[in-house]
């Protein structure tokens, strides 16, 4: 049910953020990452294929929290460039 809910989130809003954002929504993806690092500037995530990535917006994250990042491919083939547009909490993985 919380994956429909989040495609059916994701669909809706998607139009929107890359109007907002002047992005193309066909160089737009998700990206499911964990949080391995929370300090004052920045969180770290980690991605399922040991790609690092960092966003300044620390509120309420905590390692082991689970991170729906949309990103934004910078209309290139190298993932070493490519934009967290915004970031989503996807859940929490204990221990």
């Amino acid at each position: 049910m919380k994956k429909i809910l989040t495609i059916a989130l994701l669909t809706c809003l998607l139009p929107s953020i890359a109007c907002a954002t002047n992005y193309d929504v066909t160089d737009m993806y998700a990206l499911t990452t964990m949080v391995i690092e929370v300090n004052n500037d920045y969180v770290v995530c980690l991605d399922f294929t040991g790609n690092e990535w960092t966003f300044d917006n620390i509120d309420d994250w905590l390692i082991g929290d689970i991170a729906s990042l949309l990103m934004w491919n910078n209309e290139t083939d190298m993932i070493e460039d490519d934009v967290i547009i915004q970031a989503f909490y996807g859940g929490y993985v204990p221990n």
